[in-house]
């Protein structure tokens, strides 16, 4: 398992949790995973490639979209995407 991982099992073991409020263009694509397993869901929805089975990217939500030729309002795409986690 990588190092990333280990840790941060760890840290959600302890009850941390992320607020659908927190996740912002900067949050890590694996954090969002880890917490929000169904933002993939969002993402196939959308037209985005599948974040799970398919090539892995470890960066942030902009990293992704940006690398993804996204060109729409990200701050839009958040709000959508904090909606879509919390149902």
């Amino acid at each position: 398992m990588p190092e990333f991982f280990r840790h941060r099992a760890v840290f959600f073991v302890w009850g941390d949790r992320m607020d659908s409020a927190d996740i912002t263009a900067q949050t890590s694509v694996a954090e969002l995973l880890e917490q929000y397993p169904q933002a993939n869901e969002f993402f196939l929805e959308k037209g985005f490639r599948c974040l799970r089975c398919g090539e892995p990217f470890w960066g942030s939500i902009e990293k992704f979209l940006k690398s993804s030729r996204f060109t729409g309002d990200i701050n839009a795409l958040l709000d959508e995407l904090r909606a879509y986690v919390v149902v």
